[in-house]
């Protein structure tokens, strides 16, 4: 599939626009999150699994112990409330603007987006901000539902053509209070066919069995 890198940098740029607009006369909620590496560590046949920065404490005594480490091939990302796993090819990005903090994990077919606003809102409020820019005629939007780390999340979907370029955006609150609201946006450009890609549906498999929730 050839990819239109143009087309993907396009959207998330819409996206931080959308919520730049929404948020410009609300305080900034400073949250801090992180990206982590993280490696598999073999100690005489036993495996541990140790995050960048983190020490490994063993018990007992060893003599001439054999011991070999390898980089895992996803890394953890924690913050906004959640902490799951993604695939370690994934760069990442953070942005803090008046009223909302941002991440982006930008792969080569997917990325993935998470925000934490500062107020309430709803998922169609950032939906209908962008639909004008690429133009109706070129949009498709529907309510969706998926589990997600063991809990049931809504949202909706806006599929763009343009270009003859079809790209998914799967965006869904995960949290919200009177304070702040926060989502997760899975962007993928799909295949010729509209399918998903091998890369968003590794990614979104990996997140799923890995994601917890921390409130």
């Amino acid at each position: 599939m050839i990819y239109n890198t143009t087309m993907k940098k396009t959207i998330t740029i819409l996206f931080t626009l959308a919520v730049c607009f929404a948020n410009a006369q609300v305080s900034e909620p400073g949250v801090e999150a992180s990206s982590k590496s993280l490696f598999e560590v073999t100690i005489d046949g036993k495996i541990y699994t140790v995050e960048e920065g983190q020490e490994l404490r063993l018990d007992g005594k060893f003599d001439n112990p054999r011991m070999s480490v390898k980089l895992k091939d996803q890394r953890k990302f924690q913050g906004a409330g959640i902490t799951f796993d993604y695939p370690n090819n994934f760069s990442f990005e953070s942005s803090s603007d008046p009223g909302s903090d941002e991440w982006i994990l930008d792969g080569n077919d997917h990325v993935i987006m998470i925000y934490d606003i500062a107020g309430v809102f709803e998922v169609q409020d950032f939906i209908n901000n962008m639909i004008p820019q690429f133009g109706e005629e070129n949009c498709k939007t529907k309510d969706i539902e998926i589990s997600l780390g063991g809990r049931e999340i809504y949202g909706m979907q806006l599929l763009v053509e343009v270009l003859n370029q079809q790209t998914s955006i799967n965006m869904y609150r995960y949290h919200d209070t009177e304070d702040s609201s926060r989502f997760i946006i899975f962007q993928d450009s799909l295949n010729e066919d509209g399918s998903p890609t091998q890369e968003g549906k590794k990614a979104f498999e990996m997140i799923d069995a890995s994601l917890q929730y921390q409130d």
